[in-house]
């Protein structure tokens, strides 16, 4: 489509084919960058402010990719590791982790900028779904807000 990103652990830089700018660069502080990493029996499904979604649809069964700053990546590992990025996390957001076999899932966040990390474990079973609204916060020392809702 013409557009391109660069994104390295400082800074991202974007732009477009053509527009005789070679990029637009913004720094890790411009930026509210965030990681979550999901390990056990169970996927992510991401919908943004905007009604986007990235992650696993439950509902298909097909990795869904929508939302233009965000990336999610499940790897093929016995502990079952996901990982989600955002790129610029304004807004509320919602999470769901949904169960695709019973036992105990850890949900990690963290904050690029500022490094702050937490970190949640709870059972499900194949076919629950735990609701999690999401908020960067305020505050670049606190951690992401991260709110069960169920």
């Amino acid at each position: 489509d013409g557009k391109w990103q660069i994104v390295n652990s400082e800074s991202i830089a974007t732009g477009a084919s053509g527009s005789g700018v070679p990029f637009r660069s913004q720094s890790q502080t411009e930026l509210r960058r965030v990681l979550l990493m999901l390990t056990g029996p169970a996927d992510m499904y991401l919908t943004s402010p905007e009604g986007t979604h990235e992650g696993f649809d439950h509902k298909t069964g097909n990795i869904v990719n929508e939302i233009e700053d965000a990336s999610y990546m499940p790897f093929a590992l016995a502990s079952g590791f996901k990982q989600l990025t955002v790129t610029n996390m304004a807004g509320t957001w919602e999470l769901k982790v949904v169960g695709n076999a019973n036992g105990i899932y850890t949900l990690a966040s963290r904050l690029i900028n500022s490094g702050r990390v937490n970190s949640i474990e709870r059972s499900i079973t194949a076919g629950t779904i735990d609701r999690y609204i999401l908020r960067y916060p305020t505050n670049v020392d606190e951690p992401l807000q991260v709110t069960l809702v169920k």
